[in-house]
């Protein structure tokens, strides 16, 4: 059981959200799984979250991604192995985690161009920020 999942369990009602977001990302329409895991990845390794850099490199990984191309990701988002309208929302998710006030109008009209809704963009971003909070969660609670 992922690290998370058992931190929620402390408390039932989060628990149960929790579990809600999970099953609403699995049967999202727009995104898929592995460009939510590539948004989760880049987050995990800017912060350092050694069990969420690898449940979500395993992911990527296992979708056919080379490590390789999860390197050239991390170093710039617009190189991910993801067509060019997915890189553009990786990029945009990991931009908004990094520096939320950097995210001009501008910027987020380019992305919605790409195709994108504004429901996607939210739910883009919350991946990343939940990214955060769990982290800080888990290592809050972890055994040290």
């Amino acid at each position: 059981v992922p690290a998370p999942l058992q931190v929620f369990t402390a408390s039932p009602v989060l628990f149960e959200a929790q579990t809600g977001v999970m099953g609403y990302f699995q049967r999202h329409d727009n995104l898929d799984f592995s460009v939510l895991a590539a948004i989760r990845y880049l987050v995990s390794r800017h912060r350092g979250y050694d069990a969420c850099i690898e449940f979500n490199g395993k992911l990527l990984l296992s979708a056919g991604v080379e490590p390789e191309e999860l390197e050239a990701m991390v170093a710039d988002p617009m190189q991910g192995p993801f067509d060019e309208k997915e890189r553009w929302l990786v990029a945009f998710a990991y931009k908004s985690f990094l520096d939320p006030k950097s995210v001009t109008r501008a910027y987020l009209a380019k992305v919605l161009a790409q195709g994108w809704s504004e429901s996607d963009l939210v739910d883009a971003v919350y991946q990343a920020t939940f990214m955060y909070f769990v982290g800080n969660l888990v290592h809050t609670f972890a055994e040290k």
